[in-house]
């Protein structure tokens, strides 16, 4: 440490400061005042070693008199002249410091935005664990707590851009569930006004009434449905983390309410209990490990401290007591565990151990075995074996799980991710059950509807209210609900609660939902607390950052101006990725990942400018006080280009400029983009590998003929059938009107009207009988498929019901199907795409194609 701040930061005397001890002399402590003459000299003289302030013949009197009063007249200039260089130094060293730590700030801010986008739930967490704690005092303090730089109080006006609608209905539906109430008392002042008064009242009449609205819970299931990376397990965290704060709150305003005395053992308790389970993990028909899994979570929150921690002065009372205790409930229990556990009498479950009885130590004993095993005899680990062989009694073992929520009046959140893999049919075989599976095929039993009936019973005991569980699926296959069987569905529907998540509807929502990664915590939490922390915090860099990409992603000042023929870089950026969220539907995770690669981009140019900043201070070249701050590298359009262009986006960018970016017959056409990557003539890198542009290069002669019959129909509804001409033509028929010129005009764009165009128009016509593109109907049908499968055209009837839509090959499409009547959606930005590569003569299509295509009538 020290010879790096003596190469860079001066030589000799001059250290970093340290808290608490003097600037000149870290490892003395502050002068006191007997030694302030001998400091005080001892500082002047370190100005420059080479020429003391002081001779040695001087006396002692005049040192410490001239040391105390440097600038006195009777001492002539000298010493004004090194004490004017000692301030110098000093602000050039305070100045190097705080352009190295605005370098470390930024990289920082920068590196923690990328995490967040890299993270599913923008880093949104309220606690790493599997318990959400309702007591915000004791939760983590680091970057993973929930929006730690703005406490909410009202979470219902907390719901993210682009997904208010899912997160309130998320929001409310599981605070019934996990809180026992509907809306916030925030909501209701005329109750806050009633509790404040019940502070008159006894001790004894708070506490039931405490007790009986922590029991209002309403069990409640839900199932998320959408594609990937459209905000599932985003709202999902977001609203835990809510709900935690939320109860939180609750428990600080009950205990002011109340007002009881603090005793010597005080709880720290939990607001619900989260049970995570993925069907990737569980492939086949293992539905007995799924089954012990939910159970061992949560024996092992309830174990582990997920339940009421009993502190004494505190400290947490020692586990291996608890172990020992539930050790020895089991060996003085045989029976409970001959009859199953199906039964709750034979379980003596009781407030003091957690309401787990037997369940608990049969969890334990089953997955610890070296620590239990030694108290506990080879019948009893025999019992054990058995009871967890079968899955009927893996089913008892849970129910016995899941009772314990009612007894701690804590609800238990079972959350199922990927449930159509959950469901999905499959087979599970290995050494042990590969003869047990043998003899239930032979014997007629199949156990392909484990699953189900587990998925069956779980919603079952949702629907039970005497048990305080709650289920949450996440699917990405709109099928799903589809696929489950009878008596599973008809729970499912009577019990949950669908929730579609879909594209965002605006580009404005996609920005705001982006810039909601770019956070840090509070300034009071970060590690260090110095003034040039003080001066430059972490969160001043995040804000700047903020302020860059959205200045970059809302195409800069001119983008929204009247006249905004401008084409700046700026402009070009936002409409490459305007272009790439309506055409081509990526999803929010594409886009963070374009983010994420600029962002590297961006701190991979701080690192460089750093290492020449300290390059220039090793030697001994200082810059000028006005020159511009190294630390202040900007993020630019060209860090989007490049990772737009990394990741493939579709950057034929035509809409304002009119060139078409495209690759003539005779010469490469010139575009923006050249001058953003810093070589204007290096076309083929830009332009050449887009995955889009290649497949529209890569298109046969069908289905361009396809795509120009489309083409020609739109343009002349787009001429002929206005909305204008449609109400006015509907005014003056009135009722006995012509109905066959609305119908004309409501038709929307299909294969019946395609195949027709084309053949009536270009085949039947005696002007183009010479060219090589006259198709026969079936050709053309094979190329419309096609082209569907290439998602260049889509189905634009919404089948839905307001969720989202989802695309999959069919074999019904090539099997004749009847399709010629669906409305269509042409994927492509006509004019500015696919036309001025007809113009520019590079499709594989006839010039009679060409020039019939480049016609409307």
């Amino acid at each position: 440490m020290d010879s790096w701040w003596n190469s860079i930061f001066g030589t000799g005397k001059s250290h970093p400061p340290t808290p608490g001890k003097s600037c000149h002399d870290p490892d003395d402590a502050a002068p006191t005042m007997d030694d302030r003459d001998t400091t005080t000299t001892t500082m002047a003289a370190d100005a420059n070693d080479t020429h003391p302030v002081v001779p040695p013949s001087q006396p002692e009197e005049q040192s410490s008199s001239f040391a105390m009063n440097p600038n006195s007249a009777n001492h002539g200039d000298a010493p004004c002249h090194h004490n004017e260089d000692d301030s110098t130094e000093r602000q050039t060293l305070q100045r190097r410091r705080v352009t190295v730590h605005r370098f470390d700030t930024r990289l920082t801010a920068i590196t923690r935005a990328m995490l967040h986008l890299s993270d599913g739930s923008y880093s949104l967490h309220c606690d790493n664990g599997n318990d959400y704690s309702g007591n915000t005092d004791h939760g983590r303090d680091d970057d993973t707590q929930i929006n730690i730089d703005d406490p909410r109080d009202d979470c219902r006006n907390n719901a993210p851009t682009g997904w208010k609608e899912q997160y309130n209905e998320l929001f409310g539906l599981l605070k019934r569930g996990l809180l026992g109430y509907d809306t916030d008392d925030d909501a209701r002042p005329s109750e806050t006004m009633a509790m404040k008064h019940t502070k008159e009242s006894s001790d004894a009449n708070n506490e039931e009434k405490s007790r009986k609205k922590k029991n209002a819970h309403s069990n409640v299931s839900a199932v998320l449905m959408g594609p990937r990376g459209q905000g599932k397990s985003f709202i999902l965290e977001r609203c835990l983390a809510d709900l935690s704060l939320l109860a939180g709150k609750r428990t600080k305003q009950q205990q002011s309410q109340q007002q009881q005395p603090q005793s010597q053992y005080h709880d720290t308790e939990v607001a619900f209990r989260v049970v995570r389970l993925n069907g990737l993990l569980y492939g086949g028909e293992n539905a007995v490990a799924c089954t012990r899994e939910i159970a061992r979570q949560i024996g092992d929150m309830a174990k582990g401290g997920g339940g009421r921690r009993k502190r004494r002065d505190g400290r947490r009372i020692e586990e291996t007591e608890r172990k020992e205790k539930r050790i020895k409930q089991a060996c003085d229990a045989p029976s409970a565990l001959r009859d199953g556990g199906g039964d709750s009498a034979h379980v003596p479950s009781t407030k003091q151990t957690k309401g787990f009885g037997i369940m608990s130590n049969t969890i334990a004993s089953i997955d610890s075995p070296a620590t239990n095993c030694d108290d506990i005899d080879n019948e009893h680990r025999n019992e054990f074996g058995n009871r967890r062989s079968g899955f009927n009694t893996n089913l008892a073992l849970l129910d016995e799980a899941l009772r314990t929520a009612r007894i701690d009046n804590i609800p238990i959140l079972i959350i199922l991710e990927e449930l159509d893999a959950f469901i999905a049919k499959g087979r599970y075989i290995n050494k042990h059950t590969r003869s047990v599976q043998d003899r239930e095929d032979n014997a007629g039993i199949s156990g392909s509807n484990d699953r189900q009936l587990l998925l069956y019973h779980l919603l079952d005991r949702v629907a039970d209210h005497k048990y305080l569980v709650s289920l949450v699926g996440l699917t990405t296959n709109l099928s799903t609900v589809s696929k489950f069987e009878k008596r599973v569905l008809s729970r499912a529907e009577g019990t949950s609660k669908f929730i579609y998540f879909g594209r965002m509807s605006q580009y404005d929502d996609l920005v705001e939902g982006l810039l909601m990664a770019f956070h840090s915590p509070l300034d009071s939490l970060l590690a260090k607390s110095g003034d040039d922390e003080k001066e430059y915090p972490e969160s001043e860099a995040m804000m700047e950052l903020r302020k860059d990409v959205e200045y970059i992603l809302r195409g800069g000042d001119r983008y929204h101006e009247e006249d905004n023929e401008v084409d700046d870089d700026y402009s070009i950026v936002r409409r490459v990725i305007e272009r790439n969220y309506e055409v081509r539907d990526m999803d929010m995770r594409w886009f963070c990942r374009v983010l994420d690669v600029a962002l590297g981009l961006l701190a991979s140019d701080i690192e460089s400018s750093k290492m020449s900043y300290m390059q220039s201070l090793s030697d001994d070249v200082e810059r000028s006080h006005n020159a511009e701050d190294p630390a202040n590298v900007k993020l630019t359009p060209s860090h989007f280009a490049i990772a737009l262009n990394a990741l493939g986006a579709s950057i034929c960018d035509t809409m304002r400029t009119r060139r078409p970016g495209i690759p003539s017959s005779d010469s490469l056409m010139l575009i923006r983009w050249g001058k953003l990557l810093g070589d204007p003539n290096h076309y083929s890198t830009v332009v050449g590998n887009e995955p889009r542009l290649r497949a529209l290069l890569d298109l046969s002669g069908p289905q361009v003929a396809v795509l120009l019959a489309a083409q020609r129909i739109l343009a002349r509804d787009d001429s002929l059938y206005t909305t204008e001409d449609a109400v006015d033509s509907f005014r003056k028929q009135g009722a006995h009107g012509s109905s066959r010129t609305i119908a004309k005009f409501a038709a929307p764009l299909s294969y019946q009207r395609i195949h027709d165009e084309y053949t009536t128009s270009f085949v039947a016509s005696g002007r183009y009988t010479t060219s090589s593109d006259r198709y026969p109907s079936h050709i053309l049908r094979r190329a419309f498929i096609d082209l569907l499968e290439l998602d260049l055209i889509r189905l634009k009837k919404d089948h839905s019901g307001g969720g989202p839509l989802q695309y999959e090959h069919c074999d019904v499409l090539s099997t004749g199907a009847t399709i010629t009547h669906l409305p269509l959606l042409v994927n492509l930005q006509m004019e500015e795409e696919f036309m001025g590569l007809l113009i520019a003569g590079v499709l594989h299509c006839s010039t009679a194609l060409r020039e019939w295509g480049m016609k409307t009538s």
